[in-house]
């Protein structure tokens, strides 16, 4: 402990004040202290209800990010300096250490140095517990900051400087928000020492922040204190409980000495010993100067006034600073997968009085009743399945998956002998490169070695012996060959082998996969709800929060969510995989797992989803020996969609056209727009399905049915993820059942197809592209517009004819992450030596990141009022507005980070340069391009909606990786009360606690604890310029194109990241389509329609069978119309992510609400709505909806009301007519509201036409 306490001091630099306590039960100076808190205090329930205003400090669930905008202000602090420290150590050095004699830990030497610090200050101290004692020490320091401590006399709080009410004792760093929120001049930074990384002793000590004060810089007095934690060593071995917090840890606070104290720790930490002055915010930005402090925290500072500010950032190392394709085990087909499912019973809650009045009521809750899964080796072998109908569905199915678990290992023993043909061995002899990693078998340091499937034996290529001991973590076989060379086990082998979780060699987890469909929101929660009580093993979770897994580990299980690939429903799956084929023969390909279960006569029939009645509540329906009631097949979550008549429509008809008497009883369908009152959930064509599959498959009772539609759905499941897999496999080389989510699936497909090499950020480089990372731009600049062209009804002739087009983007960010990228090389530009801005070529190798002041010129403001350049992001200054948004606005830009192309745009259209701050240039090419190409040719040939939007997707997440924030990745851990308590006891006692939530009846605790130091390792700088590049190319369409072509008779109504609603005044907008027919795609236009018989010759394509095609079909970067030649006749938006589009065709309408449940906005809201919201200013009333949440892990159907359609536009001004807005920062404002006072409503129309309106 000697060494410990040496390590410290030797590191710290004896910087420290004074040791003070922070435990004990002793008397309080105060009355008013609150006892500690204790952990028996209730949990919160869903974050929509109502719940009490405090709670315990290791029972908060998470409060989202803090909202509040802080000015900016003169920087004027007193750092809180310690005179009695110098006179402490030298005490120290006379004697108090041998008065005060090591018991275990030096947290405890000190134990009750009160009374040294009384003999320094001449007085009589009172008896504190911890924090009041530190904080009193302060405050003596604070009114006698001249005396050095000299001054005899009775030391007390004085009540006029401090005020300590509601502190705990042992205090926590919630009493120090307390301690804030009651001493308006103290701003309280609190930290924790890093002794070890990874498992290494650090030689040089490290803090990690724990609570860092949004007032630094802003209050008159800085304290800042290290937080120490007795550790775990000597947990049992204690007995004084007053020196022990709740948990059972020792802490202790500890006052940095000083201005000089912090500096001197951190220039020994960051090695910058010439600098003199560091950011407590990013805790590593090293400045020589006091101004070049307060710039870089007014500007600069990614933590400032950010939820996740006080984390300490490591950057990579030299050596580890190269992001590439990297994981070679992914190449490998996982060898075995497991399909699981779960069925349950929805059991109805009373609704209790009070309930009335709350917006979510949970109205039923989900119990399972039955389970089922496969086991698939290879690409479609079944090895095991098991469909049981029980109570314990988890418990039985856990105890099959163990025994499986022993058969595979079995299977594993005894491989096939490896057979080299004569072709195999000149195909080894002549490899010039990897077969797993592509790179020269000729490297230093390499041996080449044969690389096979170890399923089959087969040969696949020579491989270096590297990459495939990294690979054989996916095959077990390597595993056993390595450790084993007998042909029989002993005891002791067997038991090894057995109960090994590690590859012997590259020392990996060795892991079964194990798939659920929507498992993060549903079925996980049904197997953590007893997984906790059924086996010890540790559950290792990713998670999102402290209800909801990403994915989990435990043991050899690894379980993964098939919704996290962005796959559609199962019943899409299976139309999509059944492409419209009934022959049998030709289904037992497309579903060969499927077709190992039933006789291929039934295969047409359960080749698709069945329909389930999942809210019947009969306890004695499993031996019923009818199908269920069409009416009892309704459900609360699918809501009425059918009327008793059964209203049809035939195919013309759905399109909005008329019938033309051809069309056979199959080409109509029953509809669910008619006027009648709806009472089935589902159709009679669905029903009568499942009649016709409870007939044909000799269903006798329910329950024959119940394991029926359990089984298909299970098989349909593993058909459908494996032919997914499949074809991935062949196309990419990776295998998706290695990955959890598709955005880290693309992103190592990225890289390793493009094989690029992305430098990773130094320090003080990665804050111009953090700042740069502003999302898609969502705004309603126009509320209302209606149509007029011939053919609409009530067509005015004197009018100009007037068309809405809904345009998008094919695919944007697509095109964007084909251009020019950054890959490194960067470095900061001499101010002195800029280029010239308009000379430098967006296919340069050299590009930059711009920091500037743009000036938004007055006379551009009428002209670029509806779409602004250069958003940015800002808090809207209302009380009840508070979140940060993307806002395009007019006014100057100061601090702006862009790329150079997108400056170059800003400047060719108006804005003026007025000063550069800096500029940070490097490497570029288009890294991205073959990958995306790939994508995009797939996506046009693909044969069905699922893998046009696949492969959209697949370029997408690529994106999406780039702009991971790894700072948000939250820290969960799920711990076991009994089982796991000195585990769990530590975790709470970890000053980083944020929260728990206890599960309860599982055995489990989620703990989140705040990551207190962040790895950025992620190359942000390249979803950082696709967003850059993305607005460039929208804005160029609107100005350059539009705007060019049509002036003021093109009016912006909405946008909303890649698309236009647009507003054009002109005689046909489809014939000026076909004049600019090279910016369009017609791709999905009826062939009927005219558009497509004026295009030229030059815009179509011959296919190799003969048939015509357009050229730009599917072509990234054209602009299609959204509603495929169906004419717009009205559009009502009202803001952002809500608006109304009322078509020719009803079946075409949109209507969109943030927040409103997709089924619920199709049923109940129409443009009307919208409408009256807006020129009323009359908020839509409330609606209703049921969803599926999971609370504590059992599964609820609540019943949730939220806020609709709402009059207040907080990103856009709105004019007295409530139709017209205008930016913020328009500078005709002033002049409307002028004339608004002198005339009211009837201003004068040339004076509304001199403002532009």
């Amino acid at each position: 402990m000697s060494s410990l306490l040496g390590s410290i001091f030797s590191t710290l630099g004896n910087l420290f004040g004074n040791f003070l306590p922070s435990w004990g039960s002793s008397n309080s100076l105060s009355d008013n202290i609150t006892p500690p808190p204790h952990d028996n205090m209730p949990d919160n329930d869903y974050q929509g209800s109502e719940g009490s205003e405090t709670s315990s400090e290791y029972d908060t669930a998470d409060k989202g990010e803090d909202e509040t905008n802080q000015e900016d202000s003169t920087m004027q602090f007193r750092l809180i300096e310690d005179p009695a420290s110098k006179r402490l150590i030298e005490e120290v050095e006379q004697g108090i250490m041998e008065k005060y004699p090591f018991r275990r830990d030096l947290l405890l030497m000190f134990e009750d140095n009160e009374e040294a610090i009384s003999k320094i200050y001449k007085a009589k101290l009172h008896r504190l517990d911890g924090i009041k004692t530190k904080i009193m020490h302060i405050a003596h320091m604070i009114n006698n900051p001249d005396e050095d401590g000299e001054k005899e006399e009775d030391i007390a709080f004085p009540s006029d400087i401090i005020e300590i009410t509601r502190i705990n004792a042992p205090a926590s760093l919630r009493d120090i928000d307390r301690f804030e929120e009651n001493n308006l001049s103290f701003a309280v930074n609190v930290f924790k020492p890093v002794l070890s990384e990874n498992g290494e002793e650090l030689k040089t000590h490290k803090l990690d922040p724990l609570r860092i004060s949004e007032y630094n810089y802003q209050r008159e007095h800085l304290i800042d204190l290290i937080l120490f934690t007795q550790g775990e060593e000597g947990l049992t071995d204690r007995r004084n409980i007053n020196d022990m917090n709740p948990e059972g840890f020792n802490t202790h606070y500890c006052l940095i000495n000083g201005e000089a104290g912090w500096h001197r720790i951190m220039r020994n930490w960051n090695k910058h010993h010439d600098h003199k002055y560091f950011c407590r915010h990013c805790l590593r930005a090293p400045f020589s100067r006091l101004d070049l402090l307060e710039e870089h925290i007014a500007y600069n500072c990614h933590g400032r006034n950010n939820l996740y500010a006080g984390q300490r950032e490591i950057f990579p190392k030299k050596g580890n600073h190269i992001c590439k394709f990297t994981n070679i085990k992914a190449l490998l087909k996982a060898p075995f997968v497991i399909y699981p499912d779960n069925e349950c019973d929805s059991n109805k809650l009373e609704e209790k009085e009070e309930d009335k009045n709350k917006n979510t009521v949970k109205i039923q809750n989900q119990v399972n009743n039955s389970f089922g899964y496969v086991l698939i080796q290879n690409d479609s072998d079944i090895i095991s399945n098991v469909f049981r109908r029980t109570a314990n569905s988890v418990a039985e199915k856990w105890e099959n998956m163990q025994k499986d678990l022993q058969m595979i290992k079995e299977i594993l023993r005894n491989p096939a002998e490896l057979k080299m043909t004569a072709r195999d061995w000149e195909k080894h002899n002549s490899a010039r490169k990897c077969y797993l990693c592509n790179g020269l078998l000729q490297e230093v340091r390499y041996n080449k070695v044969k690389y096979y499937d170890n399923a089959t034996q087969k040969f696949n290529g020579a491989a270096h012996q590297g990459c495939v001991k990294t690979v054989c973590n996916a095959r077990r076989l390597d595993y056993k060959k390595s450790m084993y060379r007998t042909e029989k086990l002993d005891k002791k082998e067997e038991k090894a082998f057995n109960n090994a979780t590690k590859c012997y060699i590259c020392k990996g987890n060795l892991k079964e996969e194990k798939i659920n469909k929507g498992g993060k929101h549903y079925d996980f929660h049904l197997e953590l709800l007893e997984l906790g009580l059924i086996t010890e093993e540790k559950i290792e979770p990713i998670a999102d929060n402290m209800e909801n897994c990403k994915s989990f580990t435990i043991g050899q299980f690894k379980f993964i969510d098939t919704i996290q690939f962005q796959l559609p429903s199962l019943e899409k799956i299976a139309t999509n995989l059944r492409g419209g084929v009934n022959s049998p023969d030709e289904l037992i390909k497309r579903f060969p797992i499927l077709a190992q279960c039933f006789p291929k006569e039934l295969l047409p029939l359960l080749t698709q989803k069945g329909e389930y009645p999942y809210e019947l509540n009969d306890p004695n329906r499993f031996s019923r020996t009818k199908l269920p009631s069409r009416e009892e097949f309704n459900t609360t979550l699918g809501g009425l969609n059918y009327c008793e008549q059964g209203c049809k429509k035939c195919k013309h008809e759905n399109k909005g056209k008329k019938c033309d008497g051809k069309c056979r009883p199959e080409d109509y369908k029953e509809v669910t727009d008619c006027e009648h009152k709806k009472i089935y959930t589902i159709s009679q064509k669905q029903y009568d399905h499942a009649q016709k599959v409870w007939h044909e498959t000799g269903c006798k009772t329910f329950e024959d049915y119940h394991m029926l539609y359990l089984k298909t759905d299970v098989l349909i499941l593993a058909d459908a993820f494996q032919n997914f897999r499949a074809v991935m496999i062949d196309a990419l080389g990776l295998d998706p059942a290695n990955y959890i989510t598709l955005s880290s699936y693309a992103f190592d497909v990225a890289k390793k197809v493009t094989k690029v090499k992305l430098e990773l950020f130094h320090e003080g480089q990665e804050d111009m592209h953090e700042f740069v990372q502003r999302g898609g731009n969502s705004m309603a600049p126009r509320r209302i517009a209606k149509a007029n062209f011939p053919g609409i009804k009530g067509y005015d002739k004197k009018r100009v004819n007037k068309w809405l087009m809904y345009l998008d983007a094919n695919n944007l960010y697509g095109w964007a992450m084909i251009q020019y990228l950054p890959t490194g090389g960067f470095r900061w530009l001499d101010l002195k030596k800029l280029p010239n801005i308009h000379s430098l070529s967006p296919s340069a190798k050299r590009g930059s990141v711009w920091e500037v002041k743009l000036g938004y010129p007055d006379k551009l403001h009428p002209y670029h009022s509806d779409f602004p350049l250069c958003p940015e992001r800002r808090i809207v200054k209302r009380e009840e507005l508070k979140t940060e948004k993307l806002v395009a606005t007019l006014a100057t830009k100061d601090r702006y980070i862009l790329h150079y192309s997108n400056l170059q745009q800003c400047l060719a259209l108006g804005m003026e340069l007025e000063h550069v701050y800096r500029v940070l240039e490097f490497d570029q090419s288009p890294w991205l391009e073959p990958y995306i190409m790939s994508n995009t040719h797939r996506r046009r040939n693909a044969k069905n909606a699922f893998e046009r939007d696949l492969w959209k997707l697949m370029n997408n997440a690529v994106f999406g990786k780039t702009m991971e924030d790894v700072r948000r990745r939250k820290r969960i851990d799920l711990v076991r009360p009994i089982g796991e308590e000195h585990r769990l006891r530590k975790m709470l006692a970890d000053p980083a606690l944020v929260g728990r939530k206890i599960f309860y009846g599982s055995n489990l605790i989620a703990v989140h604890r705040k990551q207190t130091h962040v790895t950025l390792n992620k190359p942000i700088y390249v979803g950082a310029t696709i967003l850059d590049l993305s607005k460039y190319y929208m804005y160029d369409f609107w100005y350059n194109h539009i705007k060019r072509k049509y002036g003021n008779r093109a009016r912006l109504c909405y946008t909303d990241t890649d698309s236009f609603i647009i507003e054009i005044e002109t005689e046909n907008v489809y014939d000026d389509m076909v004049e600019d027919a090279d910016l369009y795609d017609f791709g999905d236009y009826p062939e009927d329609h005219l558009l497509l018989k004026k295009l030229p010759p030059n815009q179509w394509i011959t296919k190799p069978d003969g048939t015509q095609e357009l050229k730009n079909k599917k072509v990234i970067g054209k602009f299609k119309d959204e509603n495929a030649g169906t004419r717009i006749i009205r559009y009502a938006g009202n803001r952002s992510k809500s608006y109304a589009i009322e078509t020719e065709n009803a079946t075409k309408n949109i209507q969109k609400a943030k927040g409103l449940k997709k089924s619920l906005m199709n049923k109940e809201l129409t443009i009307d709505i919208y409408e009256r919201c807006i020129l009323e200013g009359v908020e839509d009333n409330p609606r209703t909806a049921n969803f599926l949440r999971c609370k504590r892990f059992v599964p609820y159907i609540i019943r949730q009301t939220k806020r609709s359609i709402n009059p207040i536009d907080s990103k856009r001004g709105i004019l007295n007519d409530r139709v017209t807005t205008w930016a913020m920062g328009d500078c005709r404002r002033p002049a409307y509201k002028q004339a608004l006072e002198r005339y009211g409503e009837d201003i004068p129309n040339e004076i509304l036409v001199s403002l532009g309106l």
